[in-house]
């Protein structure tokens, strides 16, 4: 049996950025939160109808340790009078050479769009794989863009993870 020490040096790299996600679940949990000391903790805004502005911040998706070191604005498609959708905006995780020992990892935040309806809308389904899955590409949703006509708002779905200190 071998073991591997995330702090030992064992003169050769061991440790997987998984291995690091994998020990900060175990402290901040499996899930996706706002680091409340960070930034402007993702505050959300509509630049308009069009582009939501997510300020900058940290977020904890599924142990891995996400920054957004300067305000990124994604694009929201257009409306339509008399129908509704909701779009979830999401860390996209992609694994380059997936399975491979030369894997390395991309994140991006992309618009998951759902489908417009009269009636009420339902969220787009997201793979149900998350950050802390092994799997080649997964989505961590971190809030929902209500598309009322033509008018968008903003629900953040992430809860704020408080501080160790406190």
């Amino acid at each position: 049996m071998a073991l591997s020490v995330n702090e030992a040096s064992f003169g050769y790299n061991h440790v997987t950025s998984q291995d690091a996600a994998n020990a900060n679940i175990s402290i901040v949990g499996p899930d996706i939160y706002i680091d409340p000391l960070y930034g402007t903790k993702c505050f959300m805004s509509f630049a308009n109808a069009n582009s939501l502005v997510i300020g900058t911040g940290a977020i904890w998706a599924n142990g891995h340790y996400v920054t957004i070191k300067t305000p990124e604005t994604v694009s929201i498609a257009n409306g339509q009078s008399g129908y509704k959708r909701n779009d979830i905006v999401c860390i996209h995780c992609h694994v380059n050479n997936f399975g491979q020992e030369s894997a390395t990892e991309s994140y991006e935040l992309v618009v998951k769009q759902g489908t417009q309806t009269t009636g009420t809308p339902e969220d787009p389904v997201i793979t149900p794989d998350s950050i802390f899955s092994t799997v080649e590409d997964s989505y961590a949703p971190i809030a929902r863009v209500h598309v009322d006509g033509l008018t968008p708002t903003v629900e953040p779905l992430m809860s704020t993870l408080p501080a160790l200190m406190s």
